[in-house]
């Protein structure tokens, strides 16, 4: 398990990097002088939750950052979906014993947002998408760390 200044490295920012973007990103907004129509919140960006080569489970740094991400954001009732997409590598596509392994890492994500976030499970959706859709495309049968992972978007009202 790597430390989780190793993990926002791997990803291109330093942890102190990401907690001031975090904390900026929820910082409150002024005011305005004048009140304005309600507008609806945009949907949130998703979330990415990586996993080791033919694993489908959530190790410390998947776990730190959909409770991060995802959770301490709220899932209130203005939460009308949260859609999780497994993905997988070329390597683990070529692999039958991996066939369901992009479902399985979504599922894996659908259980930690249900047992520890207290998630209904109603409002997550699940998808394997495999290897259709890659981060980094590769060659076939290449193995790519960035294409191993789960997409979490949470839709808003």
């Amino acid at each position: 398990m790597t430390s989780p200044e190793a993990y926002f490295s791997a990803h291109g920012l330093s942890y102190e990097e990401y907690g001031r973007k975090r904390r900026d990103s929820i910082s409150p907004t002024p005011l305005a002088d004048s009140p304005s129509p309600m507008q609806p919140p945009e949907p949130s960006l998703p979330a990415l939750v990586y996993f080791a080569y033919g694993d489908a489970e959530l190790g410390y740094e998947a776990q730190f950052v959909i409770e991060s991400e995802i959770l301490a954001a709220g899932i209130g009732p203005d939460v009308t979906r949260i859609v999780v997409e497994g993905h997988t590598d070329a390597m683990e596509a070529q692999d039958p014993a991996l066939a369901q392994l992009g479902l399985a890492r979504a599922e894996a994500v659908k259980a930690f947002l249900v047992e520890r976030g207290g998630v209904a499970p109603a409002i997550v959706e699940v998808r394997d998408m495999g290897a259709s859709t890659p981060a980094a495309p590769t060659p076939a049968g290449a193995r790519e760390p960035a294409n191993r992972r789960a997409v979490i978007t949470v839709e808003r009202r």
